[in-house]
């Protein structure tokens, strides 16, 4: 008899099939999810009966700084392998790991440590997509929990540095400041997609970024201006321009539930991607570390810093497409297309390793 086809099926009687939760089974090969469907399961190497729990392809996290006690601007290849696999263990199969703002040395140290280990995966780690640049391009005005000191003013010639990596699929950027508009040229040069975050743009300014190129927004209605009336914002544009993937942190902390629900209602589910925004200490029992040059406290799974500022969650993508399926905010299968669908058609995923299951907890912090 031929060797079996698959490595692994896994079945469930919740399986995620064309965006519906039914009877059905996931295949995998080389730690990627190749098939999916329902009926009788094909022939594989290994089984594996979830029961009724609900499983589906693996989710993509654009927005991910950190997790499992290892944070991605850390110097060295073994913290970030370490990073893959305790996001793979969690259900998360691809990822950006995003970047504080650094120094140029240090960036493109980082940069380079993302090429080796996407250049040579190993078996258990979740795929590396290219790095988010959170910054440095961004406000003083809206840093948020960034920080201040590392921030430039556009540099398209250092940006230009990092894009020559290869290893950049998105940058974060304020399309107000001057100078701006070289940053927006160069990355759709390079085919990079340029978000709108950290930002007091005007409604005016975001639509001139987006005829530039810009197709996208970093998480909505965190360090932005917020929604105005006469005044419009970054905050309104993500509420009314059709076509942007919007990230969303979908911890219901960031962002409050009525908050969501307008978003939603604005935007619908299919416009919206979920973002952990998580840190290192996401997926450990850590309650104080460091993160981007700051003391950092986690309380109810989110990471402040000492004057109060949010700076970051300390939950996994799964765990907030739960919350929010269990909010009654979304259905599980909108949830977990935003969560996986979505991103990856933002940024270019096309395989996506292994499979998640939803936990059945999602209020447990550090998920």
């Amino acid at each position: 008899m031929n060797a079996p086809p698959f490595d692994l099926v896994v079945a469930s009687r919740r399986t995620l099939v064309h965006g519906r939760l039914r009877p059905g089974w996931l295949a995998l090969r080389d730690g990627h999810v190749v098939r999916c469907g329902v009926g009788p399961a094909p022939r594989a190497a290994a089984r594996h009966d979830a029961g009724d729990a609900p499983i589906g392809p693996a989710l993509v996290d654009t927005h991910v700084h950190g997790f499992g006690g290892h944070d991605a601007s850390s110097p060295g290849v073994d913290g970030l392998r370490a990073m893959a696999r305790a996001l793979m263990d969690a259900g998360t199969g691809a990822f950006c790991p995003t970047l504080y703002p650094l120094s140029p040395e240090a960036t493109l140290e980082r940069l380079a440590a993302m090429g080796e280990v996407q250049k040579s995966p190993q078996p258990g780690e979740a795929a590396i997509i290219g790095a988010h640049l959170e910054g440095p391009f961004v406000s003083p005005d809206r840093p948020g929990a960034l920080e201040a000191a590392a921030l430039r003013r556009p540099d398209v010639k250092l940006l230009e540095r990092y894009l020559d990596t290869g290893m950049v699929r998105v940058v974060t950027l304020a399309p107000e400041l001057s100078g701006a508009d070289r940053l927006i040229r160069a990355c759709v040069r390079a085919g990079v997609v340029v978000s709108m975050g950290h930002s007091l743009a005007s409604l005016e300014q975001c639509r001139r970024a987006a005829k530039l190129g810009a197709s996208s927004v970093t998480h909505v209605f965190n360090a932005m201006g917020a929604i105005h009336h006469r005044n419009a914002t970054l905050a309104n544009f993500a509420l009314l321009e059709p076509g942007f993937p919007t990230e969303l942190i979908g911890d219901l902390q960031h962002v409050s539930a009525p908050a969501i629900d307008l978003l939603l209602r604005s935007r619908g589910a299919e416009g919206i991607r979920l973002v952990s925004d998580a840190l290192a200490a996401a997926g450990t029992h850590l309650r104080r570390f460091r993160a981007g040059g700051a003391e950092l406290k986690i309380r109810d799974g989110i990471a402040y810093k000492n004057d109060g500022t949010i700076a970051g969650s300390a939950r996994s993508l799964a765990s907030n497409v739960a919350g929010l399926w269990r909010s009654g905010l979304l259905s599980l299968e909108e949830a977990w297309a935003m969560a996986s669908e979505v991103p990856a058609r933002c940024v270019g995923a096309v395989l996506v390793r292994g499979y998640a299951k939803i936990p059945a907890d999602a209020g447990r912090a550090n998920l």
